[in-house]
């Protein structure tokens, strides 16, 4: 939908309403949010990207529970899949490489190990 009407509308219409889960009391309403940060990064312009995504990934990636953390080393990965290196998610990766939680661990470096 977001290639068919573009990335402003996909921003104001879509992607901001996601935005309010990443105050939710209930964890599954933060992964819901990394999962469509990770689903919408195919078709948002990489400064986009960087400008919105990145900051929240950033503050989920402290989260206190692994699962929301591994989901943020996971929505890395697809972004750096689709933005190359025009997004650096380093700062994300680098804090969750030493996360005491070993799945947490496993995708940050799936993440870090991707070729772009």
């Amino acid at each position: 939908m977001s290639k068919v009407l573009g990335p402003e509308w996909t921003l104001e219409k879509l992607v901001k309403h996601y935005f309010k889960l990443k105050e939710g009391q209930n964890y599954i309403q933060r992964i819901t949010l990394l999962l469509a940060m990770a689903a919408f990064s195919e078709s948002l312009p990489s400064d986009v990207v960087r400008e919105t995504f990145i900051p929240i990934m950033v503050v989920l990636s402290k989260d206190p529970v692994p699962n929301v953390r591994f989901n943020v080393a996971k929505t890395a990965y697809q972004i750096r899949k689709h933005h190359k290196k025009v997004v650096d998610v380093s700062e994300i990766t680098n804090a969750l490489k030493a996360d005491k939680d070993d799945d947490v661990k496993y995708f940050t470096k799936q993440a870090m190990s991707l070729r772009v």
